[in-house]
């Protein structure tokens, strides 16, 4: 019975090797704090906000518009549904852009930090727990810092006069 606790006992430890070689194989980025924090994120947060505002002036253009154009109620709001829903599905476009922009600074830098390191780099927000020492964030925020973002020009709003020509 003692050499078969002293054999299990082994085996445990001999499984429990590998995990422990593996904490330094890898590091840890916060994801959210990338997003939260970096110059990338606000400038992104700041190109949405002034891509929102020329969308907002779209649809009070079109509303002008369509006021001028004297419909029934009923063709009013079938034309300013249809506009609200291409500005929307616009605006949900320019959002998820900015947030590639980001994305791909994050894993520029990421890749870059690897090459220095050779490990593998997980996202925080898919572990449970984890030494500090692990986390690269700081480093990948430093490093998203110094790079200028380059998002895409802003949409133009164009409203047809009802006659198929746009304004």
């Amino acid at each position: 019975m003692n050499v078969l606790k002293k054999l299990a006992c082994a085996l445990a430890l001999c499984a429990a090797l590998p995990c422990a070689s593996l904490a330094a194989d890898i590091a840890v980025i916060d994801v959210a704090r990338v997003y939260a924090e970096s110059k990338a994120a606000k400038e992104a947060d700041a190109h949405v906000n002034k891509v929102r505002a020329v969308l907002q002036q779209g649809m009070a253009d079109l509303e002008k518009n369509l006021d001028a154009r004297k419909l029934s109620k009923k063709e009013r709001e079938a034309e300013l549904t249809s506009g609200l829903r291409v500005l929307e599905r616009q605006m949900q476009l320019e959002i998820q852009a900015a947030r590639n922009v980001v994305h791909e600074m994050m894993t520029a830098a990421v890749k870059d930090w690897r090459k220095k390191k050779s490990v593998a780099v997980l996202a925080r927000q898919q572990l449970i727990d984890y030494s500090p020492k692990l986390d690269i964030t700081d480093s990948i925020i430093k490093s998203m810092n110094a790079k200028k973002p380059k998002f895409g020009a802003m949409p133009v709003v164009k409203i047809s006069d009802g006659k198929g020509e746009k304004k």
